[in-house]
C-alpha cells in the first residue's frame, strides 16, 4: 500500500476516534484532571512505565535462540529507535525500523529479525486477548467488543500456528521458494536466503525452553503498563480496580494495532476510553489517566529513542529511508542457506 494511502487511512481512522471521544464529553474536566494530577503517583508512572521497555528487549533477545551473542541493550537501542519512528510516521513503520538497525549496528540479518518481530507482535496479541477474555468473563462488557476479541484472538492463534508448522522446516521451504522464484524476474538465490532467514526466526516457537523464557518475561512486560495506568488512575481521582487498568491496557493494545495517525493519537484515547468505560461512568477522568498515559509513554519513547540514536550512530533520516525505500542492491540483509 502507499505511504500516501497508509497515511490518509491512519489520519482518518484517528480523526474518527477524536470525534467520537469529542461528543458528549466535558473537556474543562477532563483538563481539571490532568492539571490536578497527583504528582508523586505521575512521577512514579514513569519509570514503571520505562521498565516494560527493558523487559520487552530481554524478550526479544529470547527469541532469536539459538544465538546468545546479541546484546539486550542493541536490542534495547533497535527497539527504542522503533517506538520513535512509531511515534512520527502512521502504519507502525518503526516496527520495520526495528530489525533495521540490528542488522546495522552488528545484530543478526533484516530478514531474521523481521520474523521475529513478527511473532512477538502476535503473541502479544494473543497475550491480551487472553487476559481481556479473563476479565470479561466476570463482567459485563458490551458484545461487539467481546466479540472483536474474539475475533482477534482466533486470527493471533491461527497465525501463531501457521508459525509453528514452518518453524524449523527452513530447508524446506528454502527449497520450495527456490523452485517457485524460478518462474518470477526476482534473484533467486537472494530471495531464496531471505525467505529462509524469515523461517529462520520462527524456530524458538518449537523449543520449549526458549518459549518458556519468553512467557516468562512477557508477565513483567505487562504487568509494567498495566500498574502504570493503575497508579494514574488513582492519580486522577478514579477509585478503580487493578483489574480495570488491565481490561483497559489490553483494549489499547488490540486498539493500536489498527492504522492510525503518528503516535496512536485518538485511536489510543478512544481504545483506553472504551476500556474505562466499563468500569467508571466518569468519562472525564478516566478520559484524563487514558491521555496521561499516553502522554508518558510518548514522551519516554521518544526520549529514549533520541537517546539510542546517538549511541548507535544512526540517523532518523537514514532509518525510515531504509525501510521506506527499496533496499540498495545487494546490501547483505541476509545470510545464506547452509
Amino acid at each position: 500500500m502507499p505511504n500516501r494511502i497508509k497515511l490518509a487511512l491512519g489520519v482518518a481512522v484517528s480523526l474518527v476516534c477524536t470525534i467520537l471521544i469529542v461528543r458528549g464529553l466535558n473537556w474543562q474536566e477532563s483538563a481539571r484532571a490532568v492539571a490536578s494530577v497527583d504528582p508523586w503517583l505521575l512521577l512514579i508512572s514513569a519509570p514503571v512505565l520505562a521498565s516494560g521497555l527493558v523487559f520487552k528487549a530481554v524478550r526479544w533477545r529470547a527469541l532469536f535462540h539459538p544465538r546468545r551473542d546479541i546484546s539486550t541493550w542493541r536490542l534495547f537501542d533497535a527497539a527504542n529507535i522503533g517506538f520513535l519512528v512509531n511515534n512520527l510516521l502512521p502504519a507502525r513503520v518503526g516496527e520495520l525500523v526495528r530489525p533495521y538497525v540490528l542488522s546495522e549496528t552488528g545484530g543478526p540479518p533484516y530478514a531474521w529479525g523481521l520474523s521475529t518481530v513478527v511473532v512477538e507482535r502476535t503473541l502479544d496479541v494473543v497475550t491480551v486477548v487472553v487476559v481481556a477474555l479473563a476479565v470479561i468473563a466476570f463482567l459485563p462488557v458490551p458484545y461487539w467488543l467481546a466479540a472483536a476479541a474474539l475475533g482477534l484472538g482466533a486470527a493471533g492463534l491461527l497465525l501463531l500456528g501457521t508459525m509453528v508448522f514452518v518453524a524449523g522446516r527452513e530447508q524446506a521451504i528454502a527449497a520450495l521458494a527456490r523452485r517457485a522464484l524460478r518462474l518470477t524476474p526476482l534473484p533467486v538465490d537472494t530471495w531464496t536466503d531471505r525467505i529462509a532467514a524469515i523461517v529462520r526466526g520462527f524456530a524458538p516457537l518449537r523449543e520449549p525452553r526458549a518459549m518458556g523464557v519468553v512467557v516468562l518475561w512477557t508477565i513483567p512486560l505487562w504487568m509494567a503498563p498495566f500498574t502504570a495506568l493503575f497508579l494514574l488512575t488513582r492519580g486522577v481521582g478514579l477509585d478503580l480496580p487493578f483489574y480495570a487498568a488491565v481490561f483497559a491496557t489490553c483494549v489499547i493494545g488490540l486498539g493500536v494495532a489498527a492504522p492510525s495517525s503518528p503516535g496512536q493519537v485518538g485511536l489510543f484515547e478512544g481504545a483506553g476510553l472504551v476500556g474505562l468505560s466499563v468500569f467508571t461512568p466518569d468519562a472525564a477522568r478516566a478520559l484524563a489517566a487514558v491521555f496521561l498515559f499516553h502522554a508518558l509513554n510518548y514522551i519516554i519513547t521518544c526520549a529514549l529513542g533520541l537517546v539510542s540514536l546517538a549511541r548507535t550512530g544512526l540517523t532518523y533520516r537514514r532509518v525510515v529511508a531504509a525501510v521506506t525505500a527499496p533496499p540498495a542492491a545487494g546490501r547483505p540483509d541476509v545470510e545464506p542457506v547452509s
